[in-house]
């Protein structure tokens, strides 16, 4: 199956709707330049999302909006 391609807006109004649809919460942030995180390869990244529903939380981490968003998405697809 091929994975959807969405450009930012369509991954921002995804996870908009599904966490309203859960009575959940998103939230994207861009990571303070003086608290910068670091990922599993040890890469700085920028900004982090994060997607609390119900049944947990799912967060991802990247080096521009488009890349955390879409770690986000893969992990919702693993669910």
């Amino acid at each position: 199956m091929q994975e959807a391609k969405m450009n930012t807006l369509g991954y921002l109004s995804f996870f908009d709707g599904l966490a309203e649809k859960s009575q959940g919460s998103f939230v994207m942030e861009r990571v303070a330049s003086g608290l910068a995180a670091v990922n599993e390869a040890g890469d700085l990244v920028a900004y982090r999302c994060q997607l609390v529903f119900r049944q947990g939380c799912l967060e991802s981490l990247g080096q521009s909006r488009k890349d955390a968003l879409v770690n986000l998405y893969k992990q919702c697809r693993r669910l």
